[in-house]
């Protein structure tokens, strides 16, 4: 099998909406052909054919939802959909998949991301078989999948990342200044179009929900904790939500496409190769800490030491993990704000950590640069990216 590279070619996501707001009755799937419609249409004008699309998605009602996806947006019945389902990190997962798969010669052009829709995801409920039905509730229904064998509840989340601050000694206090810088970047980012050019609107939506400019100490400091006896507040979580990422992955050598709201689709020398990534298991019962085992395994892998890479995003469902991550490492992080801000579409996510990572390194002139999200279970995925410029001669690829 030949080991080729591979390319970022093209990245789009929908703008975020609030579970049960903009996206009330738009279903995951929907979300997701709106994306893939356009990124199809961008595919056929380069002259680069799809052959598969990989989806993340975590609370839908399970079969293919990138199969109804891709079918959905219109795309060719001989394309191939396949699902993921790693809770937090599905996006991510994905894009790692899709770059094994080019990396290995199965596929040549893939679409891989998430979608995910809080507001229309499925109300499941235990069979009368499993042990887990209790015949004593008056419902049996649930939200959350079980994570680890120990815990089945709708805050087992919310109780890792409390256990983590215990384990840490991280304060609710000293949780407030990432939670507030992370709505004063996201707004900065949008008053300053930072991500316009991945910013794809639908459904009537033309902007993310959840960011809270005016947000203030005073007022964070006074919410109490979501579990009682915890540490973890609304403010120091990040919130439900609706929304779907994907981006293009190509052997080919191409420059990244970028997309206004006119949708403007300008060609630019700035190309984006997939370098290295991996797939972690860490602590089941500190999912936060994932983060940190997913990223110096991938610096090991890659051979390189933190220093090397100009800028590490990761996925910020608590404000704890801003505080881990600062223990360990120095290196800038989610200029435009993180999922404090813009909340948490699970299936999501990953993609859209690494759409804003891209922006990121474009705006400060970057080459190296790493995408990374925890997830459930203790589990994390992060990928490492290399980007670079040409003028008029081609680029050597390093």
């Amino acid at each position: 099998m030949p080991m080729g590279d591979v390319y970022i070619a093209e990245g789009l996501r929908t703008y975020i909406g609030a579970a049960n707001k903009a996206y009330k009755n738009i279903p995951a799937e929907a979300l997701a052909a709106a994306i893939l419609r356009q990124l199809d249409l961008d595919a056929a004008k380069r002259g680069i054919s799809i052959d598969t699309v990989i989806a993340g998605n975590a609370t839908g009602g399970g079969g293919n939802i990138a199969r109804l996806s891709l079918l959905t947006a219109g795309m060719k019945d001989s394309i191939a959909g396949i699902t993921l389902d790693a809770q937090c990190a599905s996006g991510l997962e994905s894009i790692i998949t899709g770059y094994a798969r080019i990396r290995s010669g199965l596929s040549q052009c893939t679409i891989a991301g998430g979608t995910e829709s809080a507001s229309t995801r499925c109300i499941r409920s235990w069979n009368p078989n499993h042990p887990n039905y209790d015949s004593s509730r008056n419902s049996n229904a649930y939200q959350s999948a079980q994570f680890i064998p120990e815990d089945f509840s709708e805050n087992s989340m919310i109780r890792g990342a409390d256990e983590t601050c215990r384990k840490y000694g991280i304060r609710a206090e000293d949780m407030i200044p990432p939670a507030m810088e992370s709505h004063k970047n996201a707004e900065a980012a949008r008053q300053n179009g930072d991500l316009k050019k991945i910013l794809l609107p639908c459904f009537g939506a033309h902007a993310d929900q959840l960011i809270r400019p005016a947000i203030t100490k005073n007022f964070v400091s006074r919410l109490r904790p979501v579990l009682q006896g915890g540490i973890i507040t609304p403010a120091t979580s990040c919130l439900f939500s609706d929304g779907a990422a994907f981006v293009t992955l190509t052997d080919k050598r191409l420059p990244f496409f970028t997309s206004g709201e006119e949708n403007s689709r300008p060609r630019k020398n700035s190309f984006y190769r997939i370098v290295e990534a991996c797939s972690v298991g860490a602590d089941r019962f500190l999912s936060p800490e994932s983060l940190i085992v997913a990223i110096k395994t991938l610096l090991k892998k890659s051979g390189l030491r933190a220093q090397d890479i100009d800028r590490i995003d990761y996925n910020q469902a608590f404000a704890c993990v801003d505080i881990l991550y600062r223990k360990e490492f120095t290196n800038p992080s989610n200029a435009f704000g993180g999922a404090l801000a813009y909340g948490h579409p699970y299936g999501a996510s990953g993609v859209m950590i690494l759409l804003h990572l891209i922006c990121a390194m474009e705006k400060f002139n970057e080459s190296l640069g790493i995408a990374a999200i925890p997830a459930a279970g203790g589990t994390a995925g992060s990928t490492h990216s290399r980007h670079w410029r040409c003028c008029s001669a081609s680029p050597t690829v390093p």
